[in-house]
């Protein structure tokens, strides 16, 4: 095989991983993650999840631990998108961004928009859940049905190209 199929091909393939890895982990948290920490903080005894007396509880620092590592795994996987996705952009000629002239660049925009939207949901339930805020639940939500979103637009892009 030449490098004009290899190269390709591990660009898309790298787009791929670092989006299953971005939006799998959001999916984990808000599917797996919070409902078990939620059903084991509501078994637990009072105050077994929570900071007492200067310690915390098993279930706080595992849900800490979680939320650093997947952050971590979040913000590799972005900057591994961008890259990929100008490498990819610049593959198939693409003529710039948020470009509505075509059906193609059309959804490609909406998509890269929704991303832009997601980074921005993402930092601020981060900061909010520093602080164990009820909006972070919500934010979760807002950030399942953007990844939603954005894997529904990439299917369709996919079809289209």
């Amino acid at each position: 095989m030449s490098v004009s199929v290899l190269f390709p091909a591990l660009v898309i393939f790298l787009h791929d991983l670092f989006t299953v890895l971005w939006i799998g982990g959001i999916l984990f948290m808000a599917l797996v993650m919070m409902p078990a920490l939620r059903a084991a903080r509501a078994g637990a005894p009072a105050g077994a999840g929570t900071p007492a007396a200067g310690r915390e509880g098993p279930l706080a620092i595992l849900a800490r631990t979680a939320q650093v590592r997947l952050g971590v795994v979040s913000i590799v996987s972005l900057v591994g998108l961008v890259v990929t996705g100008l490498l990819l952009s610049r593959q198939n000629g693409s003529p710039g961004v948020f470009r509505f002239d075509t059906a193609y660049a059309t959804v490609l925009s909406i998509k890269h928009l929704l991303v832009i939207a997601l980074v921005g949901a993402m930092l601020l339930r981060r900061r909010l859940s520093a602080t164990g805020s009820r909006p972070a639940s919500a934010l979760l939500a807002v950030n399942v049905v953007l990844s939603l979103a954005i894997l529904v637009l990439s299917a369709l892009n996919a079809a289209m190209g």
